[in-house]
């Protein structure tokens, strides 16, 4: 017999179960709504919205004669995005707080602590690491493979013991490791690794070979992830063209440490804050509507957090012993991420290419907490205190790179609108009032590309000016070589000179 008692508990332990989401919705739509509406394009993006003219079956024939297997998918994903960039906006936006909800899932299995992972989960959700996957269309495909790998991790974990699914689970994590391979393969080899973690017990304290293997018989959708990786890796192999090779051959086992040495860098999203250029330009893109959606979500993140304080056992929970593979897990996980960068060149500092491995890291922090301070630092109301100024200061922090770059990449565009309305051709000189990139020297280093190089800056006038119209797959080999792009940006003194009025947001010419 159903009693009210009865109903009231499962409401009681609903609600627990949800909130850490809401919470999470609510803290990361807050941090990045200034994103939603998208804003103009950049670099190749303009050449990207020419990939699936003749059609998607017509694409991949191309493409697979051009790059073979290389970010098949991502290519046709940029083909719809970029032609589409203000819904990709809400996407991104969309897919970031479901990747950030699937980390703090997959976080609390490991840890078995769900205060834990929801701090954790909030420190990758409204910090801008990865900011280049929510503000450049092009960024979108790292993002959706990166969700896509904490997806298929909480499937493995979820299902490693329903011995009836297994061979769906089987199925859909190989279809899933493959899918995200062809979207951004950086997280391939973390990919085949992920498995590992279901051929241990927890109550292992010996090494036993003949156990692991028998936990793979009952467990085999741990090699689902594996098997997959290696079949993508071998039709990549397979399938593509020396010609246009990518990655320079050979192994280079310093390039793994790169990732690691580097790490130093995500300084750089905190680097706008030191200059009052860039910090004048955090609310830049706000309007009247923009206000009252803050609002909003600033009360229903002060509304579910309250309602989450008042479950205290929701958050402070018997803390039960971590895995002793919990650890050498992790530690595979971040070599996985890392051991591309040994046939690829070394780690990039492109902000979209952090967005895979900040989480992987933040699960060692959430080790070395577990190991060394859990039991020596209290929950008191000054530890939440700054907890929550840590979350406020990730989420202006979101607020000011999203803000700069709209300011410049809507600069850019009005250089390119002005370039075509004045149909000026040839050397030019420009005067950056203000120079974003003195007051940020790392946004450009982030975004791999300067805003304001000659070859990516003649993407934007040129496709205005219909010069990129019906053009194929294979003439993204044409703007690499040697040609006269339309304007070339140099300090030539007797190149046209441009000069940006802040106060009318126009270019310019400078002698006018």
């Amino acid at each position: 017999m159903v009693t009210n008692t009865t109903i009231k508990n499962f409401k009681h332990k609903t609600q627990n179960s949800f909130l850490p989401y809401i919470i999470l919705s609510f803290a990361v739509l807050l941090a990045w709504f200034p994103v939603l509406g998208g804003h103009p394009l950049f670099s190749e993006e303009f050449h990207y919205r020419n990939m699936l003219n003749n059609g998607f079956w017509s694409f991949c024939i191309e493409w697979l004669k051009f790059q073979g297997m290389w970010r098949l998918l991502s290519q046709a994903v940029n083909g719809v995005t970029t032609n589409y960039p203000t819904f990709t906006s809400y996407l991104a936006v969309f897919t970031h707080i479901l990747t950030t909800c699937l980390f703090f899932r997959v976080t609390e299995i490991l840890f078995k602590r769900k205060g834990l992972a929801l701090v954790l989960a909030l420190t990758m959700g409204v910090f801008p690491w990865g900011f280049q996957t929510l503000v450049n269309v092009m960024g979108y495909t790292p993002m959706l493979a990166t969700t896509i790998f904490w997806g298929n991790l909480l499937l493995l974990l979820k299902f490693a013991d329903k011995k009836k699914l297994q061979p769906l689970i089987f199925f859909t994590s190989f279809i899933l490791t493959f899918i995200a391979q062809s979207l951004y393969e950086i997280l391939i080899f973390a990919f085949m690794f992920s498995g590992a973690v279901l051929c241990f017990d927890e109550d292992d304290k010996t090494f036993n070979l003949r156990k692991k293997f028998n936990n793979l018989r009952y467990r085999y959708i741990a090699l689902a992830p594996f098997l997959s990786g290696l079949a993508f890796l071998i039709s990549y192999k397979l399938t593509y063209p020396n010609t246009y090779r990518m990655y320079p051959p050979g192994f280079s086992i310093q390039a793994i440490f790169s990732i690691y040495f580097r790490q130093y860098t995500n300084y750089y999203i905190f680097q706008p804050w030191l200059s009052p250029v860039t910090r004048n330009l955090i609310f830049y893109s706000w309007s009247l509507s923009d206000i009252l959606l803050f609002f909003i979500l600033l009360l229903g993140l002060i509304y579910s957090l309250f309602a989450l304080l008042k479950q205290s056992n929701s958050i402070q929970s018997k803390l039960l012993p971590l895995s002793k593979i919990l650890l050498p897990y992790i530690i595979l996980l971040i070599f996985g991420a890392s051991l591309l960068y040994a046939v690829s060149g070394g780690y990039q500092l492109e902000s979209r290419k952090r967005y895979s491995l900040i989480p992987l890291l933040l699960l060692l922090v959430g080790w070395i907490w577990c190991r060394f301070f859990e039991n020596r630092v209290q929950m008191t109301r000054k530890m939440l205190v700054l907890l929550m100024t840590s979350v406020i200061f990730g989420i202006s922090t979101s607020w000011l790179v999203t803000g700069v770059y709209i300011y410049e990449i809507h600069r850019q565009d009005a250089l390119a609108e002005f370039i075509v309305a004045n149909k000026v051709k040839g050397d030019i000189q420009l005067d950056l009032n203000p120079d974003i990139k003195a007051a940020w020297p790392t946004l450009y280093t982030a975004l791999g590309f300067d805003i304001y190089d000659t070859w990516v800056f003649n993407f934007s006038p040129e496709f205005k000016l219909g010069l990129w119209n019906g053009r194929t797959i294979a003439d993204r080999i044409w703007v690499t070589r040697e040609r006269r792009r339309l304007v070339n940006i140099t300090q030539n003194p007797n190149a046209v000179k441009l000069r940006f009025n802040p106060d009318l947001l126009r270019w310019e010419f400078a002698n006018t």
